[in-house]
């Protein structure tokens, strides 16, 4: 595992450079230049521009060279921000779920929404289909099974399974305890989903296996910070930070929010090579493409 607070690092070698290139990525804004092209910075600083006296229709107005999915998102996100700057609250009052469901929330819908890859199930839910990983670590006693709930859960539409879990940690100056819980539920949840999916595709190309992704969101206060499970190519799990970025609760602070989209970017980006992954592995499901036994993720050293 590889996170940006470590303050040592334990993590192998390549997992550390995987760690870099995410950083550098984040940096230059790769993600997004990838999604909307080299002009992203234009189209951002034409939004940047808008008055905020008749912010909608201005933004919805913005010509940019393309009009693709993720440019439509970002108005509708942007918008939604502007509607929250219009009128702006001190946050750290009313508790972590209201930061949670007027900023986060309304953010991840309307990615949901506009980019139709996903759905969401909101507010406390259990993660879908892990309940047996939970059993069979109680020795399958179901009054034993602890289970963990979540604030969000994104799945993705063309199969239903678990892609994106997201867990809020508050506002309060003093999260700690409750922001390690949260880091663990969400490792665990991560795990429990790529173990979920293996199952399901058990006789499946462990190469293929191993491209899979799942993702985790930890909000805390403004702050939220995309996680990375992979199988990975050895019998332990694979996590690491890829993005990371606050969300301006005021106007003036409105610049930071092109990291927002690039972490948006990252995570559109990543639907998208998953769906072909799923695709492949189908194939190898239904024998369209004939895998040998001992290729098969049920015969190899797979977690």
């Amino acid at each position: 595992m590889r996170l940006s607070t470590d303050i040592l690092c334990r993590c192998s070698d390549d997992l550390e450079n995987e760690y870099q290139t995410h950083v550098k990525n984040m940096r230059s804004n790769s993600s997004l230049v990838t999604t909307i092209g080299e002009g992203c910075t234009k189209l951002l600083k034409k939004l940047y521009a808008v008055d905020m006296d008749n912010f909608s229709q201005e933004i919805f107005n913005t010509n940019y060279t393309c009009n693709n999915t993720f440019v439509k998102f970002l108005k509708q996100s942007y918008n939604d921000l502007c509607i929250c700057w219009n009128d702006p609250q001190p946050y750290n009052q009313y508790g972590e779920r209201t930061l949670f469901s007027e900023i986060f929330l309304q953010q991840f819908k309307l990615f949901s929404k506009m980019t139709k890859l996903l759905y969401f199930k909101w507010i406390e839910k259990k993660l879908q289909n892990t309940d047996h990983i939970w059993l069979t670590k109680k020795n399958y006693v179901k009054k034993d099974v602890q289970l963990k709930l979540l604030d969000g859960v994104g799945i993705m539409k063309k199969n239903n399974v678990n892609f994106i879990m997201l867990e809020s940690s508050g506002v309060e100056d003093d999260i700690f305890t409750h922001t390690l819980e949260d880091t663990i539920k969400n490792l665990k949840h991560g795990t429990d989903s790529l173990s979920s999916i293996l199952c399901d595709y058990k006789d499946c190309n462990v190469e293929t296996a191993q491209k899979l992704v799942v993702l985790t969101g930890h909000i805390i206060k403004d702050k939220l910070t995309i996680m990375k499970y992979s199988p990975g190519n050895t019998s332990k799990w694979v996590a690491v930070e890829v993005r990371s970025c606050a969300i301006p609760l005021v106007y003036e602070n409105r610049k930071a929010t092109i990291k927002l989209y690039e972490t948006f970017a990252y995570i559109y980006l990543t639907l998208k090579e998953q769906e072909e992954i799923y695709d492949k592995l189908t194939d190898e499901k239904l024998g369209f493409t004939i895998v040998e036994e001992k290729d098969m993720v049920k015969n190899c050293n797979v977690n």
